[in-house]
């Protein structure tokens, strides 16, 4: 289509859907390279700026990746949404209203056995102190959840401290004994209440819950604390921002 040709979608993003179709097809492998901006204006009939254009729309839809001195490298097959989440601290993984509150109801010691190693990745054998509770908003409304939260059994003085001060339980662990969390790892999944978490959380056995999972890492790549909570259906909700990233520019 000659230049300037009236069309419903401007020429660069048609040539980018050719392009992009010509990768999926399997014309372009991952890790070949596309013609150059010249080649493919010799080859589409179009000028330098739509050809430029076309593979920064590649770019953004995750196709390709274009590296000085190399040229255009395809890095994909199928577009891909990047989209990222902000936040502007830890405490906005899942943010509760003011007001809540975590009361406790028991607390016990624990081992680390084979499955807590390999799916919260700490050592075997390791100790940890487990504390129990719900999260409360008023005295006579249900728990927003059920929450557990084990803290290696160097933190276990804690204890007395947590849902009496209002701050979270990783900064008290930075305010006393000065090790720095780092990184928070949070696992999203849909269960069914237990029989004896739905006593706590007054609710139904088998009552479908949001179940979040957060291992919070040290400075030295170990893991401080895990905190699992259970959310019942109908009692939270949680909203997320995703914002684009910024696309990668031309060199």
């Amino acid at each position: 289509m000659p230049e300037g040709h009236a069309q419903s979608s401007p020429r660069y993003f048609e040539l980018a859907g050719q392009i992009g179709r010509d990768i999926q097809a399997g014309s372009y492998p991952v890790g070949s390279l596309l013609p150059t901006e010249r080649e493919l204006c010799g080859a589409h009939g179009c000028c330098r700026t739509t050809a430029r254009e076309a593979l920064r729309v590649l770019v953004d839809r995750g196709l390709i990746a274009r590296r000085r001195g190399s040229g255009s490298v395809v890095v994909g097959t199928t577009p891909a949404g990047r989209y990222v989440q902000t936040i502007d601290s830890l405490n906005e993984l899942i943010r509760y209203s003011a007001d809540a509150r975590v009361v406790l109801g028991r607390h016990a010691t624990l081992t680390a056995g084979a499955a807590m190693a390999r799916e919260q990745g700490v050592p075997q054998g390791s100790a940890w102190i487990r504390f129990e509770g719900v999260r409360r908003v008023g005295d006579e409304a249900p728990p927003l959840c059920w929450t557990a939260i084990d803290l290696a059994e160097r933190f276990g003085a804690l204890g007395g401290e947590i849902g009496r001060r209002p701050v979270p339980v990783y900064t008290m662990i930075e305010e006393r004994f000065g090790e720095r969390v780092v990184e928070v790892s949070q696992t999203v999944d849909a269960v069914p209440v237990s029989r004896n978490i739905a006593q706590a959380l007054e609710c139904r056995s088998g009552t479908p819950a949001l179940r979040t999972t957060r291992r919070y890492i040290g400075e030295n790549r170990q893991v401080l604390m895990i905190a699992e909570s259970l959310h019942p259906a109908g009692r939270t909700q949680f909203k997320t921002t995703l914002r684009r990233s910024p696309r990668t520019s031309d060199p």
